[in-house]
Order: structure tokens, then sequence, then C-alpha cells
């Protein structure tokens, strides 16, 4: 889903995923499994229900992502056009 000012993206991820380092925002809703991002990040796991927001400052950051049992690992990514 596309609207004028925000990117809206269903990521389902198997292992790792990536985002940032373009110099902008990046929002993240975790809507199933466990989500943690590389070590420095300065943030814990990611759980079902929790966000995070990225600053555009933070450079491209890799999450590991793990299925838990009752549902994949999935999130949804906001982000600029």
């Amino acid at each position: 889903m596309t609207s004028e000012y925000f990117v809206f993206d269903e990521v389902a991820a198997d292992g790792t995923w990536s985002c940032g380092g373009d110099d902008a925002c990046h929002f993240l809703a975790i809507l199933g499994g466990r989500w943690s991002c590389e070590p420095g990040c300065g943030f814990g796991p990611l759980d079902r229900g929790r966000c995070v927001l990225l600053p555009a400052s933070a450079g491209r950051r890799t999450f590991l992502t793990h299925a838990d049992n009752a549902s994949p690992a999935r999130a949804l990514h906001v982000a600029l056009p």
C-alpha cells in the first residue's frame, strides 16, 4: 500500500531482514515472531505488538528474525516514498 506520504509494506522474513541506510526514517511494527537487531542498536528483542522507529541517521540495520509457535516473523514496515 502506498500513499502520497508513506509506503507501507508487510514483511515476511525468514532469518534476516535489513532496512535503512538511505537517509530516511523507518518504522517497524512487529506482527509476529521475534525480531532482534544486530548488537549496538540500543534496544532488545522485539516481540509481537512492539514497535521501533529507526532514525535517518541510524544507517543500515540488520534484524535476525525467528518464528514463534504462534506465527511466522512478520512486520509492518513504513517508510517515505
